[in-house]
């Protein structure tokens, strides 16, 4: 595998207030061809759907030809996080209707989290540089990590 880096000056050679036309290459920002368009689904935690679980934890992502669509399918790969997607649960199950106003444990069993993933969705959330102090539907969360049992 390559280690090359996705590219963090994706447009950086085009002239200010131009707009780039056409698909780009993910990995490298090159534009893409439309008979080298490549795609795939690919993991990603840190997608909710807003009302189908189905379609959580998965994210499109195009790329110029089969290498660079590899790379992005591995780092998406070793980017996963269990507990954020059920943060993301969490949190979306918080806005369900009859949600405003019970505890994390209700939250948690209508977002389908064990009590071991509820734990370990609240402790990642704590864990993060700026976490959450209250889900969207207005439950205030914990600042610290949760005991383990």
């Amino acid at each position: 595998m390559s280690d090359r880096q996705p590219s963090a000056e994706i447009g950086r050679d085009r002239v200010p207030g131009q707009r780039r036309r056409g698909p780009v290459c993910e990995y490298c920002g090159e534009a893409v061809r439309a008979d080298q368009w490549h795609r795939a689904l690919v993991p990603d935690s840190s997608v909710i759907h807003p009302e189908d679980p189905s379609f959580d934890g998965k994210r499109e992502v195009h790329a110029c030809g089969p290498a660079h669509l590899d790379e992005l399918i591995q780092g998406a790969r070793k980017q996963w996080s269990d507990e954020q997607l059920w943060f993301g649960r969490l949190a979306r199950a918080s806005t369900m209707p009859g949600m405003r106003v019970v505890s994390l444990r209700r939250v948690g069993d209508r977002a389908r989290l064990t009590e071991e993933a509820l734990d370990r969705a609240l402790a990642w959330n704590a864990r993060r540089a700026d976490p959450d102090t209250t889900l969207p539907g207005g439950q205030r969360l914990p600042t610290t990590r949760p005991e383990s049992n």
